[in-house]
């Protein structure tokens, strides 16, 4: 696989322990520093990693303490067309992911081949949420009871009045499209103050990154992800998956109920190998291949407002 590609879907796992401030947002400059590559080719990399589609943005996210997310079995093309030509009137859906569940096991159930949505939602409360995705179902003409709900614990983030502020202005915004000088002048404060403010949400995780990526533009590679719920882990801890460990992890996103894992393969061999130690290991998982990400770009116009 090419080195440069890889360094720079690895940086998209900001922000992270070590690479948390505005300024290691993964840029060319940023990633050629990162991984001391010469930035004339990161550069081109990252041009057609734009052109092609694979990498279509790069957008902040709050971390809201009213999210919910679910795996809705059983979608098609057809079906995935429809809910798109209805995103306008999805006020509640953040984004979803297309994709396929290579394997799965998900409260003793085994889960295999099957086309699926993975989607993030802003509720009120876990009902509220949960209806939502049943209008979901609806919308896309599928039954509500292929709905897996994934969510366990909610997470307690709490947001001073500037903090808040300052997140409904960078929330759902390309970070790509950012910067001190703007973000001063649309809170009125000095550009130290906005570097000072902006980096502490980062550092504290109120902001979080997603990457709308279309895997399947990147045939040459192979990529992959695995959903595993907290519950199943000793000590919730994810150290405890050797997947984790794995040379060819991209990143590892946490949320209240479980890690998000995004990886490379080499074959289908490599996912069965991985597959069955999370079985043997009776971790509560999902394995999915070849996503692609949808961002609802009307979400920025209901952000605290529903």
């Amino acid at each position: 696989m090419d080195k440069y590609v890889h360094s720079v879907l690895s940086s998209l796992d900001f922000p992270c322990h070590d690479y948390y401030k505005f300024s290691d947002r993964p840029t060319p400059y940023v990633i050629s520093k990162r991984y001391g590559y010469p930035p004339v080719s990161i550069y081109k990399t990252w041009k057609t990693l734009k052109t092609n589609g694979t990498l279509n943005g790069l957008i902040l996210l709050p971390a809201l303490n009213r999210k919910f997310y679910y795996i809705i079995t059983g979608v098609s093309l057809s079906n995935i067309h429809t809910m798109e030509n209805n995103l306008d009137h999805l006020y509640f859906l953040e984004y979803f992911y297309l994709i396929k569940i290579y394997k799965a096991m998900h409260k003793g159930v085994k889960i295999s081949c099957s086309d699926a949505i993975f989607v993030s939602i802003l509720a009120e409360s876990p009902t509220r949420g949960y209806s939502s995705s049943i209008i979901l179902c609806s919308i896309m003409g599928i039954d509500y009871q292929n709905i897996i709900d994934i969510n366990g614990t909610l997470g307690d983030t709490l947001y001073t009045r500037d903090q808040t502020k300052l997140l409904s202005y960078l929330s759902y915004s390309d970070i790509s499209t950012l910067s001190f000088a703007r973000i001063s002048e649309a809170m009125n404060i000095s550009e130290r103050s906005a570097r000072r403010q902006v980096d502490a949400l980062l550092q504290q995780g109120k902001l979080d990154l997603l990457p709308v990526m279309d895997q399947t533009k990147i045939p040459e590679i192979n990529t992959a992800a695995a959903v595993i719920m907290k519950s199943s882990i000793k000590n919730n801890k994810i150290d405890e998956i050797s997947i984790a460990h794995s040379p060819l992890k991209i990143w590892v996103k946490e949320r209240p109920s479980f890690y998000c894992i995004f990886f490379i393969y080499s074959t289908l061999e490599h996912l069965d190998v991985i597959s069955e130690e999370l079985y043997k290991n009776h971790i509560d998982y999902f394995l999915f291949i070849r996503f692609r990400t949808v961002f609802n770009a009307m979400i920025r116009e209901n952000f605290f407002d529903k």
